[in-house]
C-alpha cells in the first residue's frame, strides 16, 4: 500500500532571512523581507486542506515548529551560513524525529520500508562511504 504524507513548510525566521540577503546582496539587499511565516503558514492551511481532501496523512512541520521555543533554529537562526528559510541540520532531524514518529500511527515501520540507501541521520558526514 501506498501512504501520502503532506508536509507544511517551516516557519520563516525574518530576522535571519535579512541577514542573509545583506550577505548574498550587500549594499543591493532590498531588506524587505520575501518570504514570511504568515505567508508559509497560508501556504501550510491550504497544504492541510488538499492533504484532508485526498485522504492523505499530514505532517504540520509548520505549527509543530512554531511550539517550540528556539524554533528558529531548525531554518538555521544563530549560525554562519542560516538563511531563516531552509533547514538546518537541527531542522532536518526535527522533521525525520517527526515523520518517523507518525509512520506507526499510518500503519508503517520505518525497518520493514524499502529503501535503497541508508537514512541520512545513520550515515557518518566525516566517512560517508
Amino acid at each position: 500500500a501506498r501512504v501520502v504524507v503532506v508536509m507544511t513548510p517551516p516557519p520563516v525566521h525574518g530576522p535571519s532571512r535579512l541577514a542573509y540577503q545583506k550577505r548574498k546582496y550587500g549594499a543591493r539587499a532590498t531588506g524587505v523581507e520575501e518570504r514570511s511565516t504568515e505567508v508559509a503558514g497560508r501556504y501550510g492551511d491550504v497544504a492541510a486542506r488538499v492533504a484532508g481532501r485526498h485522504g492523505c496523512a499530514l505532517l504540520d512541520v509548520h505549527q509543530l515548529m512554531l511550539r517550540e521555543a528556539d524554533w528558529p533554529r531548525y531554518v538555521g537562526a544563530g549560525t554562519e551560513d542560516g538563511d531563516g528559510l531552509h533547514l538546518s541540520g537541527a531542522g532536518q532531524r526535527f522533521v525525520a524525529e517527526k515523520l518517523l514518529a507518525l509512520l506507526p500511527t499510518l500503519g508503517l515501520d520505518r525497518d520493514a520500508l524499502a529503501y535503497d540507501a541508508p537514512w541520512g541521520f545513520e550515515v557518518d558526514a566525516n566517512e560517508p562511504a
